[in-house]
């Protein structure tokens, strides 16, 4: 799938509704504003592989804005507010993943305001479709972007370690994982990943069964999976399932 859009340069009026987007193949300046930017490193490193002209910030930046013919807004957050407001003939890309479909932004956001909005599966659309006072077609399922060629699968032996990797937190399941551990004593459980709860810190460095090992995320993660020939989810909700995919390309059968 192709990122480069081009939109025609049309005033928005009351109830004009913006035709689709249309391919550009010649350089374009694209700037992505994104409060964590691990889901579009790839898609940046490839559009500038095309020959486009990126710039990045993790807060919108109006300087950077106003010499862009495409602003990329990653979440729906903050940001996508400021972009949202902000007037300017440049196209405007918001991607939506799954925590922000939960969130009171749906208040105050419209995604109608956006040239297009992307979401990374068809249950989140239909959420925030769910939420907002007015229905909106300017939109396209593009799942999350993966580069097979970084992982490979050969030449592993089947072994008792189950991988977890991701943030670690309550809507992840980290307690069910937990008492699967303890109940699994014959089986290592191997979590790479981010502590999002200072009470689930303290908790595992007291009390974590003694066949969990925790370790720091790593942006190499296909090295974590490599010795692991499970991997598991608990997570009460994904949009994706980036980390799981991931695990499979290793060779990781899902539980």
């Amino acid at each position: 799938y192709s990122f480069r859009w081009f939109q025609p340069k049309q005033p928005l009026k009351m109830g004009w509704v913006r035709p689709p987007l249309i391919l550009k193949k010649d350089k374009m300046k694209i700037y992505f504003v994104a409060s964590n930017d691990q889901f579009i490193k790839l898609i940046i490193a490839n559009l500038a592989a095309m020959g486009h002209d990126i710039s990045t910030s993790q807060e919108f930046d109006i300087q950077k804005a106003g010499f862009a013919d495409v602003i990329w807004c990653e979440w729906a957050d903050n940001n996508a507010l400021l972009v949202q407001d902000y007037i300017t003939t440049a196209t405007k890309i918001l991607r939506v993943h799954d925590y922000e479909a939960y969130t009171d932004v749906w208040n105050q956001l419209n995604p109608r305001a956006f040239d297009h909005v992307i979401f990374v599966a068809q249950h989140i659309a239909d959420k925030v479709q769910s939420r907002c006072k007015k229905p909106f077609t300017n939109y396209s399922i593009i799942p999350n972007y993966i580069d097979i060629n970084n992982y490979s699968d050969k030449g592993k032996p089947e072994n008792n370690k189950i991988a977890y990797a991701g943030y670690v937190c309550r809507k992840k399941g980290i307690g069910e994982l937990l008492m699967i551990a303890e109940s699994m004593p014959e089986y290592e459980f191997h979590i790479a990943g981010t502590l999002q709860e200072a009470d689930i810190l303290h908790w595992l460095t007291d009390n974590k069964p003694s066949n969990v090992f925790l370790s720091e995320w790593t942006d190499n993660i296909a090295e974590f999976f490599k010795d692991k020939s499970f991997v598991i989810s608990t997570s009460l909700r994904e949009s994706f399932g980036v980390a799981t995919i991931e695990a499979m390309l290793c060779g990781c059968i899902p539980i």
